[in-house]
């Protein structure tokens, strides 16, 4: 009677080393793809000022400031900006015109960045006072917290008058450890 070795056969080993070397290259890609993303987003998870400025940026990038005319046959924009407030136009999939207004409030050497939204029916009435309600988003304890406009000169001011052309450029700082800087170009049609 013949008796079997204990160990393994070449084609057990070769099934298994294969099997590994899948495992292998499907781990790697993962832990690759994760080191990337891990890379880009930096501190995002960890800083909240870094997170809400990015989303902010989408939204005054995806604004559609549309000129409004006057009497005077001059052109406004439905946009306010100054160092501690920006209000906008945003066109919104499913409630249509959204009107959006940054609020910086200062308390000593912290600030706070405060968000509201209201669903309107005309451009035109973010030029006046609207009851903005209830804010949607409040973020507290930011060291650095302003917001600044890009004339064709490239000159950054901290106020934007409210006649004449929309800036070219928003710079919105954020930040509670360190500043994060976002500079967005808002879309204007003329």
């Amino acid at each position: 009677m013949m008796r079997r070795q204990a160990g393994f056969s070449l084609l057990e080993l070769l099934i298994a080393l294969t099997l590994l070397a899948v495992i292998a290259t499907m781990s790697f890609g993962t832990l690759t793809m994760g080191a990337r993303v891990w890379e880009r987003s930096g501190t995002g998870a960890a800083d909240p000022a870094l997170t809400v400025g990015n989303r902010l940026a989408r939204l005054i990038e995806a604004a559609r400031m549309v000129p409004l005319p006057q009497t005077d046959l001059s052109l406004r924009l439905p946009f306010r900006g100054k160092a501690d407030e920006l209000v906008f136009v945003r066109i919104d999939r499913d409630d249509g015109l959204v009107a959006m207004r940054l609020e910086i409030m200062r308390s000593g050497n912290a600030s706070t960045l405060v968000i509201y939204e209201r669903q309107i029916a005309n451009p035109i009435e973010v030029l006046g006072e609207l009851d903005w309600q209830a804010p949607i988003f409040r973020l507290p304890g930011l060291r650095v917290a302003d917001l600044a406009y890009a004339t064709a000169d490239g000159d950054w001011v901290p106020d934007w008058p409210k006649a004449g052309p929309g800036p070219s450029l928003i710079r919105l700082r954020l930040g509670q450890a360190s500043p994060h800087r976002f500079v967005v170009a808002p879309q204007v049609r003329r």
